[in-house]
């Protein structure tokens, strides 16, 4: 009923203007700065005297249309240039194109010359004061001097950024504390699909920051972007083509002390030019790089020797006789990464003063790891040692291509696009294999060779020589083979069209509408091959095996032996080593090429009908498919009362219409050797959702003085499930104690819808540059969680389910339930009470050009943000409580009493922070 209303009022304001569409004026120009030429972006472009302006873009260009038919004085104004006053006169034409050329600031009769970083600096503060809504900027030349490893390390600069990191470089980026599935990330308003197998968060590593023109993080929404945006919008933008030839190359390297290695570089290479006087322009650029990605690090755990549970640390005034360690984990990673990309736009400005713009990019990152692992079961020298070695490739790649358009025509402006966009995480190869060696330690022999009568030493600082070192009698326990692969293509097209008008001086106004079509399609493939035989030997030959590559490996004395295959075999003579942090010696390092070989070797070997590795259910039940088709509309109107004042009011609606496809058990899951069976086959299951939300949208800017923005900002926002959250999926596996464990999709889940409210105010000037601060508030309705591994009694399913939506009404998975006193689940579901996300964000940006000397080169920005929430994660909770038992004994006449203590499953809702979100942070960068 409200938003019927809100809609109906919207379009009586929007239509109440055609009678005010005056025959149109054009005033079309570039702000340059006068000492470098350089464009200027974000300058502020006003006619006095009216309501009318505009803000240079990426290119320094402006265009401003409905000028009154008389002289009017355009006034140019930004932070860290002289305001400058051009009289046009529209008295004699219709279509004036200008040049304006601002001088820097002149302090005490001092020229200033503007630095790259400095002209980065004032480019990112114009664009954020002159923005209809609340953004921030990280610009070119800030991407480009700062050390950032890539795209997603430079938007960590930005107040409320803060940045998850992958092998020592930054992969994602959480807004606001909210996971960065819960943000779209975009290239040139193009959607990057999602990398990660199942969720929706896209793995930033893969983009070379070298690349791009700029990067805009917007905190607020307006009607004409896409809605599932609950934490924000990061853009990548490019620029067109310079105006004069350029051809850059770039060349670093650097030294890994880790790894005492200068194995690592940086290359790019761009290309621009533009041909048939400023018409077409062509920009090619590529980059290649490789890094060392490797760490050491341990883990360990102490035990209590009187309790014998585990402490979280060793207690300093403790004596040891009554601790020991519980278990102490060293481990090694070698990790090179790889990344190319590739990008090439072709732009063409038309004759209508609009542009049409094609652009093509590849990115793509590879990750070879190997990790070398020991495990030290307690510090008893009885105790087993594992040996956990793994070697993985993993391939991701983003690739888009759009063809996209501003053209104007018949006084309306034409936004256009068709794209095409593609995302593949790829991992060809994942071998993992597990040795364990019998327990040993000091007068204690074991047969095979090794270092024997180890000393004892002090556990805290030399754990490494509790183990027996014994390779040889270190036998193969666990060998899994799995590949994987996800990919996700997008498929979009979108067209919005506006109209700008006027009301006499004082009022002006946009009226914005148009529509956007996108089709996702979602794939994932998943298998996990289990070694069946544990490498050990046959007493015959085994099939499918190249005897002439066998017997001319290291694995020659495998041939018709029943040996078990022992460390020895995969590792160098003398073993490879490292001294870990300098403190934890760790012997052996797998040779990868042994590791690799065996594989190779075995991968289809047989014998007497059992295969060396079988399949495992494990992979084949998490296959689905999904198809996502989202039409959208909307209607938006911003009205600029004189300089002083605008007031954007629209209302946007979705429409999602999925079908599912996913695999389901009908039988249990159980073990059969090492490998994940079922009693059953796994079946094809199909589900279908639609959903259909309006999102109202009111955003207000107060720009009280010359000096002084205040915006605030009122609109609706959603968020979808992760890809594997509402998949036709279940499956139950036997866990220990009779219990049943339950994993399922859930075909009810809907949508999280956000209100988000938000201040902002930002002081400006010459001097003082740009400080700005944001308070917002962020209310989620049917916040998505998945359970724990709840127990969940059969008994009070149908009040759950009715309450919180928490369960599927699969036949079979209610079923599943009501035949098992004791369910333990794992499933997705809508929080019935809402998730509050709130913070303060603080960032000021400032160069110091009013300083004397050298000093007046520098430039300085800093932030800060605190982000607190409330979420409710729904829990199960066993309540103890005591009857009291009473007899009468008629002999003795006395009364008997006994306690007896009986157990409750009951349920309740936990208030906690949104998972893995930060709470005070920030950045600072200082530059000259």
């Amino acid at each position: 009923m409200a938003i019927s209303t809100l809609v109906q009022r919207t379009t009586f304001i929007f239509l109440f203007f055609p009678s005010v569409f005056l025959g149109q004026t054009l005033l079309r120009g570039t702000v340059v700065d006068s000492t470098t030429g350089d464009p200027l972006i974000g300058v502020n472009i006003v006619v006095q005297g009216t309501s009318l302006g505009a803000a240079t873009d990426i290119d320094g260009q402006f265009r401003v249309a409905y000028l009154p038919a008389r002289l009017v004085i355009i006034k140019a104004s930004c932070v860290g240039y002289e305001s400058k006053l051009t009289e046009v006169d529209f008295s004699k034409n219709k279509e004036i194109q200008i040049d304006i050329h601002m001088r820097p600031s002149v302090i005490q009769g001092e020229e200033v010359i503007v630095t790259a970083q400095m002209h980065g600096q004032i480019a990112a503060m114009n664009q954020q004061i002159t923005s209809n809504t609340i953004i921030n900027v990280v610009s070119e030349e800030k991407i480009k001097e700062l050390p950032d490893a890539n795209a997603a390390e430079a938007i960590g600069r930005l107040p409320g950024v803060a940045i998850v990191r992958n092998g020592g470089e930054a992969s994602e980026v959480v807004l606001r504390g909210l996971s960065s599935k819960y943000s779209n990330i975009t290239v040139d308003g193009v959607k990057i699909p999602a990398t990660d197998a199942d969720t929706r968060d896209v793995d930033l590593s893969t983009m070379s920051q070298g690349s791009l023109a700029g990067i805009e993080l917007y905190k607020t929404l307006t009607p004409d972007q896409d809605a599932d945006a609950i934490a924000g919008t990061i853009n990548l933008v490019t620029r067109k083509a310079p105006t004069e030839r350029e051809l850059r190359f770039d060349l670093m390297g650097d030294y890994n002390n880790l790894m005492n290695s200068a194995k690592q570089y940086d290359f790019q290479v761009r290309y621009g030019e533009r041909f048939f006087n400023n018409v077409l322009g062509i920009q090619l650029q590529g980059n290649l790089e490789s890094k060392i990605r490797s760490k050491e690090n341990i883990s360990y755990d102490y035990l209590d020797k009187q309790s014998n549970s585990y402490i979280a640390q060793y207690p300093n005034d403790a004596h040891f006789d009554y601790y020991m360690l519980g278990s102490f984990t060293s481990t090694f990673t070698d990790e090179q990464r790889t990344r190319q990309g590739i990008q090439g736009i072709i732009d063409l400005n038309t004759p209508d003063s609009g542009s049409i713009k094609f652009e093509g990019m590849y990115s793509g990152t590879g990750r070879n790891i190997t990790t070398n692992s020991r495990v030290y079961v307690g510090a008893d020298p009885s105790s087993y040692w594992d040996y956990n070695y793994d070697y993985k490739e993993l391939r991701i790649s983003t690739t888009n291509a759009s063809l996209q358009g501003k053209n104007y025509f018949g006084g309306f402006e034409l936004n256009w696009c068709a794209s095409y966009a593609r995302s593949a995480t790829d991992n060809p190869y994942d071998f993992a294999l597990k040795f364990t060696e019998p327990g040993g330690g000091k007068g204690v022999v074991v047969s095979g060779g090794g270092d024997q009568n180890l000393p004892p030493v002090d556990v805290k600082t030399q754990l490494i020589d509790h183990a027996v070192n014994n390779f040889v009698a270190a036998a193969c326990s666990t060998g899994v083979y799995t590949k994987q692969n996800n990919a996700d293509q997008e498929k979009t097209a979108y067209l919005n069209v506006t109209k700008e008008y006027t009301l006499g001086n004082i009022f002006s106004g946009e009226l914005k509408f148009g529509g956007k079509y996108k089709e996702k399609n979602r794939w994932m493939t998943d298998v996990v091959d289990d070694d069946n035989n544990y490498l050990h030997g046959y007493a015959s030959y085994p099939s499918g095996i190249d005897t002439t590559a066998l017997l001319s490996s290291r694995f020659a004395s495998y041939y018709n032996s029943t040996i078990a295959t022992n460390l020895n075999y995969f590792i160098d003579t003398p073993p490879g080593t490292r001294n870990l942090m300098g403190t934890y010696p760790f012997s052996p390092l797998i040779n990868v090429d042994a590791l690799k070989q065996w594989y190779s070797l075995f991968q289809n070997a047989n014998s007497k009908g059992n295969p060396e590795f079988i399949s495992s259910a494990a992979g084949a039940i998490t296959d689905y498919n999904v198809t996502e088709r989202v039409s959208s509309a909307y209607l938006m109107n911003t009205f600029n009362f004189g300089q002083f004042s605008s007031f954007i009011a629209g209302v946007r609606v979705e429409q999602e219409s999925n079908d599912y496809i996913a695999k389901y058990s009908t039988g249990a899951l159980g073990l059969i050797g090492i490998a994940v069976s079922t009693s059953s086959p796994l079946l094809d299951s199909t589900a279908h959702f639609t959903q259909t939300i309006w999102l109202p949208n009111l955003q207000w800017i107060l720009r009280p003085t010359d000096f002084l923005n205040v915006r605030l900002a009122a609109y609706k926002a959603i968020a979808r499930p992760d890809y594997n959250l509402r998949l036709p999926q279940f499956y139950d596996q036997s866990q220990s104690g009779n219990q049943i464990l339950l994993t399922s999709g859930n075909q009810n889940l809907k949508d999280m819808e956000a209100w988000n409210f938000e201040a902002n105010t930002q002081i400006f000037g010459g001097s003082i540059g740009l400080i700005s601060v944001s308070v917002f508030e962020k209310k989620i309705d049917n916040f998505i969680h998945v359970t724990d591994k709840l127990q969940l009694d059969k008994n009070i399913y149908d009040s759950l389910s009715r309450v919180y939506n928490l369960v599927p009404t699969n036949p079979a998975i209610v079923s599943l339930i009501h035949q098992s006193n004791t369910m333990l689940v794992v499933l997705p579901y809508n929080d019935n009470l809402p998730t509050y996300v709130w913070g303060i964000e603080f960032e000021h940006q400032v160069n110091f050009n009013f300083l004397p000397g050298l000093l007046k080169n520098i430039s300085l920005s800093y932030n800060a943000s605190l982000t607190r929430s409330l979420t409710h994660i729904f829990v199960s909770k066993t309540i103890t409580y005591v009857t009291l038992d009473s007899s009468y004994n008629k002999l003795t006449k006395k009364w008997t009493y006994s306690n007896t203590q009986n157990y409750i499953k009951t349920y309740e809702v936990d208030e906690h922070d949104s998972e893995g979100q930060p709470k005070l942070y920030g950045n600072a960068a200082l530059g000259y």
